[in-house]
């Protein structure tokens, strides 16, 4: 972010969680706090409530998780279902959940292709519109369709 600001882009960054023991998210913190001293558009907010993430999920025109570790991809898909695009890494969970549309995948141990792509989405309207799309036509099944597929596989479907 600071190597786009630094090239005149305007934006804001916000970062949603909660401080965890992982080094990197204290040296990301540090560095938070240090281009918000200087001026930056950055906030951290910590653990916020249900109802302020769904408010930050509505004013934010694309999300971004570089994360290098996600057990599931629950944020990814929670930035779906609000219609939200999403920069994200493609492997593992988080590409599995990212292949159904609405992400452009970076290398996100890669800062010049994270840069790129917040960029792109930035200025380029083609394909925030596109990927914007791919939100909309994301299907997501509820806990209760997991629950019949556990069954199902479970073979307790049968016995009821």
């Amino acid at each position: 972010c600071e190597a786009l600001w630094s090239r005149g882009e305007k934006f804001a960054l916000d970062l949603i969680g909660i401080e965890d023991a992982f080094t990197d998210t204290r040296k990301i913190l540090r560095r938070m706090r240090a281009l918000a001293r200087a001026g930056r558009p950055v906030r951290w907010r910590q653990h916020i409530s249900d109802a302020e993430l769904t408010e930050a999920y509505r004013a934010c025109s694309f999300t971004a998780f570089p994360s290098r570790l996600e057990g599931f991809g629950l944020p990814i898909i929670e930035s779906l279902w609000h219609g939200r695009p999403v920069i994200c890494g493609r492997n593992g969970a988080i590409g599995e959940v990212a292949a159904g549309g609405g992400c452009l995948l970076v290398d996100q141990n890669n800062p010049d292709e994270l840069a790129a792509a917040i960029a792109s989405l930035l200025n380029d309207p083609a394909l925030y519109q596109s990927l914007y799309d791919e939100t909309r036509r994301r299907v997501f099944r509820s806990w209760d369709d997991y629950g019949r597929e556990l069954d199902a596989i479970l073979g307790l479907d049968a016995a009821r």
